[in-house]
């Protein structure tokens, strides 16, 4: 392998790479950008300025993603360098290409501001005036880039020229085209963080409540979007509220969807006195809509609202329009009901307990298996939440249906809800109720081969919360017949279970297994033997 001399790199392979840049294919230059910032391991403090000419070159590549790789590599490098460097090499060297006719020039000088104003110094003027520069510039992507590097710029910059120069630049860049107030926008959140204890919070309120009236969409969705990033820096008032909510009731379903999505994230901040006046009416307003993804979201957040104003309230507002998206033919909608119903559960404080099997009930006997996944996550949760006696009386006899249902990741959410239940109830649940429920299951005539490896799944979890005395007297017998089944594909799943909780067992069962899958070496279906090999292997 040939090593290079920091004089060699400096003489030889810089000015190599110099020459084939202009001549060379994107994917060559994206790679040489991505090795730049390397040659600080071999170049010292002064020598590592002889590649700047190089990031130079690469910085006006018409392929976008060797500019931004170019970029990142300056990123990385400049921390490195001293001071004066930034101020006597790096910044003459944007100021240069700024002044650049192509836009690509322009558009990369852009992001370099940022990268090298904490090291400015004196030149932090300089570096303000070349970024107004091209926020006044007329091309459409430098104005765009400019807006886009507005926010971050905020929070590098000192606090007083954002006060003065930069938010007479956001006002103008909200009079800009639609796609310039797009990309803008999301900068009042770093605007919001840093004046939150000034009198200028209150005009970025302002301008938050001006962006929702925009008569472009577009920003109007792209507010909604943002929404959760900056309500922490407000005293929540109805003002803001009033705002999420004339978002949820926009004339544009991606608005409204987004709005929706938002307020899942912030509803928990919101007071209850102003959910109920100015929250609930907004839902209320979208009763009839027509859009599959807004009433999915307006599902989803009924549970936390519900969890906040109380049952009775919800149920006296909302009640009526979570009966109809129950019923909804989409089972995207119906999804985003399942999906709320622990909260709703637990908000009655336990007077929903006997509509347990009219609601939950109904939802389990839903053709879309992902609703049904819901069902028994919530039943679990709620068995867990109540407690055991509870547990029997209202939704036991709901939750085990979950082994005998068609779809196999149903059967698997069933399988895995059981931890929540033996967390819960501890292993004398197990050893008195779940074990010889599951046995009377298994001993079902005509009892499907995919049900019967649920049942041994279910039994294996249990296995991992008892003692090796309960598991020899409860677990490890039904395994061994398990074993023996007439079905292949339950005898290789059982090994395959086998080696997982292999380690419960006391050393009496584990001979008992190992000779029993010992026996399986010479079975009759391939698959059998290779798990039942593959088994013995990891045991020795």
């Amino acid at each position: 392998m040939v090593v290079f001399s920091p004089e060699k790199i400096i003489s030889d392979l810089i000015p190599f790479i110099q020459k084939i840049i202009p001549t060379e294919e994107d994917e060559v230059l994206l790679a040489i950008s991505e090795e730049l910032p390397h040659f600080k391991s071999y170049l010292d403090g002064k020598q590592i300025l002889a590649i700047l000419p190089l990031f130079q070159a690469l910085l006006g590549c018409e392929e976008t993603v060797v500019r931004e790789s170019t970029i990142e590599g300056l990123r990385k490098l400049i921390p490195s360098f001293t001071d004066e460097q930034v101020q006597k090499e790096v910044i003459p060297m944007i100021i240069q290409i700024s002044n650049l006719e192509a836009f690509q020039w322009k558009v990369s000088a852009c992001y370099l501001v940022r990268i090298c104003y904490p090291k400015a110094g004196k030149e932090k003027e300089k570096l303000r005036s070349l970024y107004f520069k091209l926020c006044d510039d007329e091309i459409p992507i430098i104005k765009r880039t400019a807006a886009k590097e507005f926010g971050p710029l905020c929070l590098t910059i000192e606090k007083e020229h954002v006060n003065n120069e930069m938010l007479t630049y956001y006002k103008k860049f909200m009079n800009e085209t639609d796609s310039v107030r797009v990309t803008i926008l999301p900068a009042i959140v770093q605007l919001s963080k840093l004046f939150q204890t000034s009198d200028t919070q209150k005009l970025n309120l302002q301008n938050i409540i001006t962006a929702s009236e925009d008569k472009s969409w577009r920003v109007r969705n792209e507010l909604s979007l943002i929404f959760p990033d900056f309500i922490d820096y407000y005293t929540i008032n109805d003002e803001l509220i009033k705002t999420l909510s004339n978002l949820i009731k926009d004339s544009e379903t991606e608005v409204k969807t987004s709005a929706l999505k938002s307020l899942n994230l912030v509803i928990k901040k919101i007071p209850a006195d102003k959910i109920q006046s100015i929250i609930i009416p907004a839902l209320r307003a979208l009763s009839n809509e027509s859009s599959k993804d807004t009433k999915a979201n307006i599902g989803g957040i009924f549970g936390p609202i519900a969890k906040i104003i109380g049952y009775n309230s919800f149920n006296t507002s909302l009640g009526v329009m979570m009966d109809s998206l129950m019923k909804d033919e989409n089972a995207e909608v119906r999804l985003g009901i399942a999906r709320s119903m622990f909260d709703i559960f637990v908000s009655s404080e336990g007077s929903l307990l006997t509509q347990t099997n009219a609601l939950l009930g109904t939802m389990q006997k839903d053709t879309q298996y992902r609703i049904r996944e819901c069902v028994y996550e919530t039943l679990a949760k709620l068995g867990a939440n109540y407690g055991l006696d509870v547990f029997k009386n209202n939704i036991e006899p709901l939750y085990f249906n979950y082994l005998s249902d068609t779809v196999a990741s149903v059967r698997d959410i069933g399988i895995q809800s059981l931890k929540i239940l033996i967390n819960k109830f501890g292993s004398s649940w197990i050893v008195t109720n779940l074990v010889p429920k599951l046995q009377s299951y298994l001993s079902t005539p005509k009892l499907s081969y995919l049900n019967r490896m649920c049942i041994i799944h279910s039994l294996c979890v249990c296995a991992t919360f008892l003692d090796s005395k309960q598991n020899s007297e409860l677990i490890v017998p039904n395994l061994l017949k398990s074993l023996k089944d007439k079905i292949s594909n339950v005898r290789f799943y059982t090994i395959k279970l086998l080696q997982k909780v292999f380690k419960c067992f006391d050393s009496g069962s584990k001979d008992k297994i190992e000779s029993a899958i010992k026996g399986l070496l010479s079975d009759e279906d391939v698959d059998v033997k290779y798990y039942a090999q593959k088994f013995l292997e990891s045991t020795k």
